[in-house]
């Protein structure tokens, strides 16, 4: 069998409902509590592509964090640490360029490789799953375990060198035993911080936890103990008191104190979508048991933000490069609903009339008139030239016969652009003839896709956590023009604050405008899916998963197995 090459678009759709589902998960799961519904479609293009998104925004918000440091011996370093991991990795060794490179560029070309979308997936003769590059100056073959090994290295390269001074004293509270919120806050207002005591390099992700503080010791702030408060009581003080000193302490470094410092999350996502993935396919037993995914779930308000951060750069980024290789002729952000978002500058998003709609439809067609006519000159030309050819003669039949063969190809691919040309002309009328106002809003996506994908954004958690609500998170949006000589030199060009609710829905409509304009399925060869149906009950909510199914019906898609659990 030979290899199968996917396109842009395929599996994109339900991609996005795969992280959909999971962040509906994330969004409603605590320790004791079980969710549902939960139903969604699987192949192997479908978890590549999900795992592909983490790896790509791992990537791409590394890069921009690593060009923001300033000291250039630092810079130096962090390339530096790169190459040698891709060299000893032998993952650099799999490039091929198509023209003379060095092996500074080659870096460069495949990280823009990876980030801009230039490759396709491929699944070859034995079934495997493949990441096949394929960009203007260089060709790579990889697995996806190749590709996460490719973004762990830039990360940790960035890790190395991106480290803090800070040290947490929280010792009360990972000693704390007692399910009692008087003695919760009073382990909480005896946190202390300040300079670590201990000659040791620390990457900033990590966290010194422990008395050793060199000098002054700070307490929190009244806002940051409360989100120190509502986060363990969310996940339920019960629960938290049951953990290890050692399980407390990953919580409280790995995450509580992560959301209090607000600072960019730049570790992958990959690891925990893998585990999640595993446990709801293997229902605790396969690598990710049913006692260590209940303690996963402690961890829900950041997995729940991390894991809507890597479908906004699914949404925006991928698309957006998708497009750029194969265009969407109908795909737009016309009349995306964006209630409740709070955004800057006000021309972002704008009303355009019929009139101007119509105005630029008429520039469009305009431009394309020429083309036409001449398209239909060459055609009459070569028309012309083949009825001369067939009447003449004296040419010897054999050297008739070919410039024949020539002349016919060549209408062939002349008429081929006059209807290509004529269809478009066509297509824009239509749209000129049908034409209403409608809100754009092509700049303020833009900026959104820069915010996401470069990593200019914070969270507030407080509403979400004091109401229980994770949907009431902020997510708060920042887009900056930037000096490429000198990083120091910005100018804030955007800003927007979307609740995670809000976030959410914007991914769904985006969703929703690709399966109405991309050939997501039914020009592919493999349309093969898995339901994974994790309902409790399977006498309930029948209609939810007959949703499901119908959609990748509806979709082109083939239903080859209905995995359940109990």
């Amino acid at each position: 069998m030979a290899n199968i090459v996917y396109d842009k678009y395929y599996g994109v759709d339900f991609t996005i409902d795969l992280y959909l589902e999971l962040v509906k998960l994330w969004k409603n799961k605590k320790p004791g509590i079980s969710v549902n519904p939960l139903s969604f479609a699987l192949n192997p293009i479908i978890v590549t592509r999900l795992i592909l998104s983490s790896i790509q925004a791992q990537i791409a918000r590394t890069n921009e964090l690593s060009l923001d440091i300033e000291n250039l011996e630092k810079n130096k370093k962090i390339q530096e640490t790169i190459d040698r991991s891709l060299e000893e990795s032998k993952l650099i060794k799999k490039v091929q360029p198509k023209v003379e490179l060095t092996p500074k560029e080659i870096k460069q070309q495949l990280k823009n490789a990876i980030s801009h979308a230039e490759y396709n997936l491929v699944t070859d003769e034995d079934g495997n799953t493949l990441v096949e590059i394929d960009s203007p100056k260089i060709t790579a073959t990889y697995t996806i375990d190749e590709m996460i090994g490719i973004a762990s290295i830039y990360s940790s390269a960035y890790a190395l060198l991106d480290q803090k001074e800070t040290c947490y004293d929280p010792t009360d509270l990972l000693l704390l035993k007692t399910n009692n919120k008087a003695a919760l806050e009073k382990a909480i207002e005896n946190i202390r911080y300040g300079k670590q005591l201990l000659n040791v390099r620390i990457p900033s992700y990590l966290t010194v936890l422990g008395p050793a503080i060199d000098g002054e010791r700070k307490e929190l702030t009244k806002e940051q103990q409360q989100l120190v408060r509502d986060y363990i009581l969310y996940g339920g003080l019960q629960n938290f008191v049951q953990y290890t000193d050692s399980e407390k302490g990953k919580i409280i470094s790995d995450r509580i104190l992560r959301i209090i410092e607000k600072r960019p999350h730049y570790r992958s996502t990959t690891n925990e979508l893998e585990y999640t993935l595993d446990f709801l396919l293997f229902h605790g037993k396969g690598n990710a048991t049913a006692k260590d995914f209940e303690r996963l779930s402690f961890e829900a308000p950041s997995l729940y933000t991390s894991t809507l951060i890597d479908l906004g750069f699914l949404c925006l980024n991928h698309i957006k490069e998708a497009q750029a290789k194969q265009k969407l002729e109908n795909f737009n952000y016309h009349n995306i609903n964006l209630k409740g978002v709070t955004y800057w500058p006000k021309e972002t998003v704008r009303l355009v009339s019929k009139e101007e709609k119509q105005d630029k439809l008429n520039n469009q067609i305009a431009d394309l008139k020429p083309k036409q006519a001449k398209c239909k000159e060459q055609l009459q030309k070569t028309k012309t030239q083949i009825a001369k050819l067939e009447e003449n003669s004296s040419m010897p039949p054999e050297i008739k016969k070919e410039q024949l063969t020539r002349k016919k190809e060549l209408l062939t691919s002349q008429k081929q652009a006059y209807d290509d040309v004529t269809n478009r002309i066509t297509v824009l009328q239509a749209l000129h003839d049908s034409a209403e106002d409608y809100v754009e809003a092509n700049d303020f996506f833009k900026h959104l896709r820069n915010s996401i994908s470069h990593g200019f954004y914070s969270i507030d958690y407080s509403k979400g956590l004091s109401s229980k609500d994770l949907g009431k998170i902020i997510f708060h949006f920042e887009d900056w023009e930037i000096d490429k000589n000198d990083r120091t030199k910005r100018t804030k060009v955007f800003e927007a604050d979307i609740s995670a609710a809000k976030l959410t829905n914007i991914f769904e409509q985006l969703r929703n405008r690709i399966i109405e304009n991309a050939d997501s399925m039914y020009q592919q060869e493999n349309k093969d899916f898995i339901i994974v149906d994790e309902r409790e009950n399977p006498k309930k909510d029948i209609e939810y998963v007959k949703r499901v199914t119908d959609q990748i019906a509806s979709r082109g898609g083939n239903i080859i197995g209905l995995k359940k659990e109990s």
